[in-house]
Parts: C-alpha cells; sequence; structure tokens
C-alpha cells in the first residue's frame, strides 16, 4: 500500500526523462505546499473569523477579518520589484516566509493584551502584515515551482498536489474542530490551533530550504515600477484572461465573506458540524480535481474555467435556502463549492501561465494576482454595502434575509458572467491547450 502511495504521489516510478534530483525537488514541493497550505488555510481561512468573534469585533470588522486571505493577492503585485532583481530566489523566499508565519500564528497572543474593538483593529494589522508577507512568498514560490515541474506533467503534477493537500487539510481541521468544542470555543483551543499551525509552517520551511534553487535569468533592464502594469498590459489575451478571473473572484467574494459569520452566529452550528462540513468540502475538492485535470488536457483549460463557473453558481443559490431547519443545505453548497474550487485551482494556474512570455514572469503572476487581489477587496465591501441596505423580512419565511438576498445577487452576476464566457469561448480556446 505505501509503495503504490509512493509512487503515485512522489513520481519514483510515473515518469520517464524526469531525473533524480528534479523527483525529490517536486516531493519536497508537495510536502512544503502541504505544511504551508494547511497553515494557512487553517489560520486563516477557517478559524480566524472564530477568533475575531471570540476576541469580541463586531460583524462588520469580523467579515473583514474572515475574507483577509484573499488579500494575500494584492502583496504579490510588487513582488517583482524583488524577486525580478534575484537570480536566485531561495534564501529571500524562505525569510519571508517564517517571519510571515510567526506573525500570522502569533496573533494568538493578541487576547492576552486587548479585547474588543481594540483586539480587532490590531488582529487586522497583525493580519494584514503577516499576508503582505504570506502573498510575497506565493508569488515566489509559484514561479519557482513552474519551473521545476516539466510542463507536460504539470496537469498531473497539480492534479495529485490537490488531492494530498485536501486530505492531510481535511484531517487537521476536523480535528481541530473537536478540539476547539472540547474547549468550548475558548482560548486554549485558539491556542492549541496556532502552535500546530506554526509546526505546519516549520515543515514548509525546511523543505523549501531542500529545494534546488533555480537560477533565473534576468531581463537586461531592472524591473521598474510602471513595469508591473505596463508589461502585463500589452499582452491582449493575459489582460483579458486576468480581467475575466478578476470579475469572477469580486462576483465571488461580494458573498463569501459572509460565509462563516452565517453559519457560526446566524445558523449557530457547533465547530464540530462546521470542521466537519470544511472537510467535506476539502475531499471533494481533491476527488473531482483528476477529472477536471482530464478535461483541461482535452477540452482546454478554459473549458474547465466555464464549467467551474456553472458549479459556483450552484453553490451561491443553495446557499440561499439553508436554514436551522434545513442544516443538510449545508453540505450540498460545500459539494458545489469542493467540485468548483478544484477545477478553478487547475483551470486559472494553467491559463496564465500559458498565456505568460518565457521571461519576467513574476512581473505577470504579479499583475494578475494584483488586479484579481482587488476584486476580491472590492467584493466584500460592495457585498455589506449591499447586505445593509437589503429588505428585511419578518417572520420564518425567509430568515436573515439580507445575507441570503447577497448570495442571489451572487448566483445573478454569476450567471451572466458566465453566459458572456461561454459566447467568445472561441478567443481563448487556442491558448487553453496551446504551448
Amino acid at each position: 500500500m505505501f509503495k503504490k502511495l509512493r509512487d503515485f504521489f512522489v513520481f519514483y516510478r510515473n515518469y520517464i526523462g524526469i531525473g533524480d534530483k528534479t523527483k525529490e525537488d517536486m516531493t519536497r514541493f508537495y510536502i512544503a505546499n502541504t505544511g504551508g497550505l494547511t497553515a494557512s488555510t487553517v489560520a486563516v481561512s477557517v478559524y480566524l473569523s472564530g477568533f475575531a468573534i471570540f476576541v469580541g469585533a463586531g460583524d462588520t470588522l469580523s467579515s473583514i477579518i474572515s475574507s483577509m486571505n484573499v488579500y494575500s493577492f494584492l502583496p504579490m503585485f510588487l513582488s517583482p520589484l524583488i524577486f525580478e532583481r534575484l537570480s536566485r530566489r531561495r534564501s529571500v523566499i524562505c525569510l519571508m516566509q517564517i517571519i510571515g508565519y510567526i506573525l500570522l500564528c502569533g496573533l494568538v497572543l493578541i487576547p492576552l493584551f486587548a479585547k474588543g474593538a481594540v483586539a480587532g483593529f490590531i488582529l487586522l494589522f497583525v493580519t494584514v502584515i503577516g499576508i503582505i508577507l504570506y502573498g510575497m512568498v506565493t508569488a515566489g514560490t509559484n514561479v519557482w515551482v513552474m519551473e521545476i515541474v516539466p510542463l507536460e506533467h504539470r496537469g498531473e503534477y497539480f492534479a495529485k498536489r490537490e488531492i494530498l493537500d485536501k486530505i492531510i487539510t481535511c484531517i487537521v481541521v476536523f480535528t481541530l474542530g473537536l478540539v476547539l468544542d472540547f474547549f468550548n470555543r475558548g482560548y486554549a483551543g485558539f491556542l492549541i490551533i496556532y502552535s500546530l499551525c506554526f509546526v505546519f509552517a516549520l515543515v514548509q520551511y525546511y523543505q523549501l530550504r531542500k529545494i534546488t534553487d533555480v537560477e533565473y535569468k534576468l531581463a537586461e533592464e531592472k524591473t521598474k515600477f510602471s513595469d508591473l502594469i505596463t508589461i502585463p498590459l500589452r499582452s491582449k489575451t493575459f489582460r483579458n484572461l486576468t480581467f475575466y478571473i478578476a470579475v469572477f473572484f469580486f462576483i465571488a467574494w461580494l458573498c463569501y465573506s459572509f460565509r462563516n459569520i452565517f453559519m457560526l452566529k446566524y445558523i449557530e452550528i457547533s465547530y464540530m458540524l462546521y470542521s466537519v462540513l470544511f472537510s467535506f468540502r476539502m475531499i471533494v475538492q481533491g476527488l473531482v480535481s483528476p477529472l477536471w485535470g482530464r478535461m483541461g488536457i482535452k477540452k482546454g483549460w478554459y473549458a474547465v474555467f466555464i464549467g467551474c463557473l456553472v458549479c459556483f453558481s450552484l453553490e451561491y443559490i443553495s446557499w440561499s435556502f439553508v436554514t436551522k431547519n434545513a442544516i443538510w443545505m449545508l453540505f450540498v453548497s460545500h459539494a458545489f463549492s469542493g467540485i468548483a474550487n478544484s477545477g478553478l485551482v487547475l483551470s486559472t494556474l494553467n491559463l496564465r501561465f500559458n498565456s505568460m512570455p518565457s521571461m519576467q514572469k513574476s512581473v505577470y503572476e504579479g499583475f494578475y494576482n494584483m488586479f484579481v487581489g482587488l476584486g476580491c477587496i472590492l467584493g466584500p465591501l460592495v457585498g455589506n454595502l449591499l447586505r445593509v441596505n437589503m429588505p428585511v423580512f419578518s417572520g420564518d419565511i425567509f430568515p436573515d434575509s439580507q445575507i441570503r438576498l447577497v448570495f442571489i445577487v451572487s448566483f445573478i452576476a454569476n450567471s451572466l458572467l458566465i453566459l458572456y464566457l461561454y459566447l467568445n469561448k472561441k478567443k481563448y480556446n487556442d491558448i487553453a491547450v496551446s504551448k
């Protein structure tokens, strides 16, 4: 059994023509990504909103803090100013990674000094700094792994990486949900959670230090601030794809920033159920990922992107039907979310790197993540404006109507985007399967 698992994930026998050192690097990237993704998912995506509620932050501040993981897109815009001046980047990436996680995991100490709105603002500030470093590290690592993994094996490699990531992450999240419930959502539970996150961060740090420090060919002229915008804008295909993906993320985050608050505060589910739902979504995401990978090879990554958006629309509309008497609908929404997100990761990664030139990839990656990050930031802000101005219905027919109506708005807007992308699919099918 272990041998089969090793051959499946570790690439010892899967492919011909890959050197032993490349196989080792690919394996270490598996482990490093799993450690870092688990740490960031648990510390920022899963339990940060619950921690914000614990320290006494209000609904608006908690919703902003709960969406902080998407703010990691913005720092990637400035990362080329660092990375495009470095022919070797491993040491800088590792240093920024460990400092970022010291901040993101050290935020658990905030309640020892402050509570309420003050603690909420301190939490926001610390998270922002940690996210800046995390975002820059992610930008550098994305280009790094693309230099290591051969082009012809990327689809299967990243699909398998998704499976491993989701298995480990869902096990950890489920276990920590039980821990948090055991300690009655108290401080001891959060202390254990963030301490474990730092252990996973150390695993990532160790593995990154062992991976080949690729020597990059730099442009003759140093990258200027203006180049971060002008260079990517010259590529029409890359520019348009980035715009459409950013619009999608804006639509998604109109409602996504309210999901955790909706479940924990309004539906009042337990952290155990919260962890079960998260684990369920991760399992679905991992299982479906290879199917999207095969579809990308046969039909193109643009087709995968459109298919994912259809699943996202189904997720948004299903959230509007969740009530205390229909908890089972949470499993429906999380199933659609898992299916959609598994293909989204693969499609957006392949689409943007397939449309990039061979040099200055950090500039294109930074521009992409900055533009997408703007959509992720504006989404929660506009979503909150929509929520507070939505009508309130009395009675049990449509409880918590303001949040539910925002989910419906996201469903309608996303469906219109799908229609537009489908009608213009001929423009992008060529680059989806090229190179």
